[in-house]
């Protein structure tokens, strides 16, 4: 690719006008009139349609049985929903855009480096007039003023900006630029005027790169160009193809120019030298300490700055602080090593309290940490605060572990707020303890990773607390934090109370714990105060809408149902549900599908005999049995919900983490010990993890969930269920799991959506 590049600077006409494909429209509209869009409203009425086919799965091979399933009315989908489906949709691209053109900035500040080079002997007036000192000072005075940038700022930004890159490379969208981009625009400026250019060698591997950043914005416009947001072309869901298509494009840059930002640099960089020195890009060692930079790297510092007030809220203070470790597990292991450190100026080895919903891997390493120390930790019941809030005043533990939102089956909330109100409250309290700095100190100690940013107790004024009490906070970063695109493992420790951060910090020297630079360069790339807000209201509305459509069809059924609850605090039937109004502002990202399996206790199948049937009772089940039963039906209901979803064009994923882009589901296990209506140990359960989708794919999963739960419960009513679940099970091929009559699938397959049309 020939890039031209002057040192001049180009008239704003020449080098302004963003890339563009030939017929596409100067500006999308977003907001088209809603009759534009009924083909494609009509398009998302035939998937519903189709979901509600005649199912027949046929079993001649074993039984010679089949199970027929009569649907509903089917699903209606209303103008009101294509209206938000339209703007979400548009939302979307229009987030795409500023990402792709927030990391071509990225990559120009590499490859414009030296463009308007800096002369010496100039005077600060005389440098601002130059081509260079002129962007400077713009960028600068945008970067660092404290109120918004306004419209007039923007195009004017825009406008000098695209003076001084390559046509090619030209930013269309003044809409995106926000004081974020004022910041990478301004070392784009300090770099084109200060630094030193690229070999040829760098420049073409920079050109690469940001050539598919053009061809990813062409397709784009492309999708822009068609007359109509939602086009037939060919296949019904050709947009939505190619939007997953780019988000994944976009995602593998992201890691190739974190590479590459990594080759530019030292591990060990010198602070001086009779030469360059070998600093390397971006980076700079603290003369007379150390020059390496697992101990010092300043773009780790201003990263934890950043996540800081992203994840935490607000800006660092003396109260409260962040640390960045390599994973959420090692900034929990950070932590324990500074409460091992508090243990030890103790006479007496002081206990631990922990609620009984910690996530099981954080318990694990609780209950083995302090095991190796003979202590065992006190269990409470997240319910009871004010159980806990009355020993902690008594009995000063050294350490409390809660958790705001369990991700446990019964999902149950931790009153966070009020626990730390009551011990901002000097009543109760020890009658010896005084609020001195040198007494021994009570560490609070929260797992954020399931609420992330929609946790309410953030919010709370910590300087109510004596300075005896510190609080620290650990979440994981893979969950919410990184765009849904699971970069690299990190996890981040906020520390509140004088000086608490110090602590961690050593910790997580002497402990190896720090990220590994690569890491470092994909969530400086990656983390968006923007982005990451939307993304976390489109998570906690999914999540609400999924659980509210599957609870609101659970309450109508009158007969037989294999789902029994659907459990989300934010749900009028969660018996928290109050609680969780205060302590969150947002369902989060998870929520749980009960299944019913008393009736495997003493179940009766129907069987065949060759012609005849017959039916037979089960003998009271055995542990054994009624485990493998209850695997097997809820195995097969998932695997039923993902080929209904393929066969839609619905993407959905198998896998127990959360806060993707693409909604997950997994089947897991919850302990039963204790309830009256079982005598086992553990049943099954579903968990679902809804992504960043739009109310299409919302909708769409939501009448998946209630379809696959009428043709279960058809099924059980029938005494059918578990020859209905080998049949799922045992089909290795779409084309063996029959949907509909046989001969005519395939061909419903090619041709559903276009009859729509």
């Amino acid at each position: 690719m020939n890039i031209k590049n002057s040192h001049k600077e180009n008239s704003s006409e020449e080098n302004s006008a963003p890339l563009q494909v030939s017929g596409a429209p100067a500006q999308f509209d977003l907001f088209q009139p809603l009759e534009t869009y009924t083909p494609r409203r009509e398009s998302v009425q035939a998937q519903l349609r189709h979901v509600d086919d005649v199912l027949t799965i046929t079993d001649n091979d074993r039984w010679g049985n089949t199970f027929k399933f009569s649907p509903k009315q089917p699903a209606t989908w209303s103008p009101e929903e294509q209206a938000q489906y339209q703007q979400e949709t548009a939302e979307d691209i229009d987030s795409l855009e500023l990402k792709l053109e927030r990391l071509k900035i990225k990559m120009l500040t590499y490859y414009l480096e030296g463009t308007y080079p800096y002369s010496p002997g100039l005077s600060y007036e005389e440098g601002n007039k130059t081509i260079g000192g002129q962007f400077c000072d713009l960028t600068a005075k945008l970067f660092y003023q404290e109120t918004p940038i306004t419209e007039t700022q923007r195009k004017k930004l825009l406008q000098e900006t695209n003076k001084r890159i390559p046509r090619e490379f030209a930013l269309p969208h003044s809409s995106h630029l926000s004081k974020e981009d004022a910041e990478i625009l301004y070392e784009l400026a300090q770099k084109m005027h200060y630094g030193s250019p690229p070999d040829k060698t760098e420049k073409q591997r920079l050109e690469v790169l940001m050539i598919k950043i053009l061809e990813i914005e062409k397709g784009i416009l492309e999708i822009k160009n068609q007359g109509e947001l939602f086009p037939q072309q060919g296949e019904a869901f050709w947009m939505d193809q190619k939007m997953r298509e780019y988000a994944n494009k976009y995602r593998i840059l992201l890691k190739e120019f974190a590479t590459y930002e990594e080759s530019q640099s030292w591990f060990s960089p010198t602070y001086g030298g009779s030469g360059k020195g070998q600093r390397g890009k971006r980076q700079q060692s603290e003369p007379f300490r150390s020059d390496y930079q697992r101990v010092v790297m300043p773009e780790r510092d201003t990263l934890e700055r950043k996540l800081h007030k992203l994840i935490f809220g607000g800006d660092e203070s003396r109260e409260a602080k962040s640390v960045l470790f390599d994973g959420g597990i090692n900034a929990l292991h950070g932590i324990l090593m500074l409460l091992d450190k508090e243990n030890s100026r103790r006479q007496q080895k002081s206990e631990i309290f922990k609620t009984s919903d910690i996530y099981f891997e954080v318990d694990q390493r609780i209950e083995q940490h302090f095991k190796d120390q003979n202590l065992k930790p006190v269990v409470f019941n997240p319910e009871d605060t004010a159980g806990l809030i009355e020993r902690i005043k008594k009995e000063m533990p050294t350490a409390v572990f809660l958790n705001p939102m369990s991700n446990m089956y019964d999902m149950k909330m931790t009153g966070i707020n009020e626990i730390l109100e009551a011990l901002a409250d000097p009543k109760g309290w020890k009658p010896s303890k005084k609020s001195a700095y040198d007494e021994e100190k009570i560490y609070i100690i929260i797992d954020n990773s399931t609420l992330g940013r929609c946790a309410n107790w953030r919010n709370f004024n910590f300087r109510k607390l004596p300075r005896f009490v510190r609080v620290i906070s650990f979440e994981s970063l893979i969950k919410f934090a990184q765009d849904g695109l699971e970069l690299a493992p990190a996890g981040l420790a906020t520390a509140i109370g004088e000086y608490a951060d110090s602590d961690l910090k050593n910790n997580r020297r002497q402990g190896g714990f720090h990220l590994p630079e690569n890491s470092i360069r994909k969530l400086e790339l990656t983390i968006q105060e923007d982005t990451l807000e939307r993304k976390m209201k489109r998570h906690s509305r999914n999540t609400a809408y999924l659980a509210e459509s599957l609870a609101q069809d659970r309450a109508q059924k009158t007969g037989k149902s294999l789902i029994s609850e659907i459990i989300l605090p934010h749900l009028d039937s969660h018996p928290q549900h109050e609680l969780a109004k205060k302590e969150t502002s947002g369902a989060g990202g998870i929520f749980n599908i009960g299944l019913d399996f008393n009736f495997l206790k003493s179940y009766k199948e129907k069987q065949f005999y060759g012609k005849q049937e017959n039916e037979f009772y089960e003998q009271e089940a055995t542990a054994h049995e009624f485990r493998e039963n209850s695997k097997k039906i809820a195995g097969a209901f998932l695997n039923l919900v993902l080929y209904f979803a393929k066969e839609v064009g619905l993407e959905i994923n198998k896998g127990t983490s959360y806060g993707f882009q693409i909604t997950r589901m997994a089947v897991y296990d919850r302990n039963i010990e204790g309830e009256s209506n079982y005598n086992f140990q553990e049943i099954p359960y579903l968990r679902i993890a809804p992504g960043t989708e739009t109310i299409k794919e919302m909708k769409l999963i939501a009448e998946i969930l209630k379809r696959t739960n009428d043709i279960f419960s058809q099924a059980l009513g029938e005494k059918s269920i578990l020859s209905l679940s080998e049949s799922i099970l045992k089909r290795e091929t779409d084309r063996e799991l029959r949907l509909g009559n046989a001969s005519t699938t395939k061909k419903r397959l090619r041709t559903w959506t276009q009859a729509a049309l």
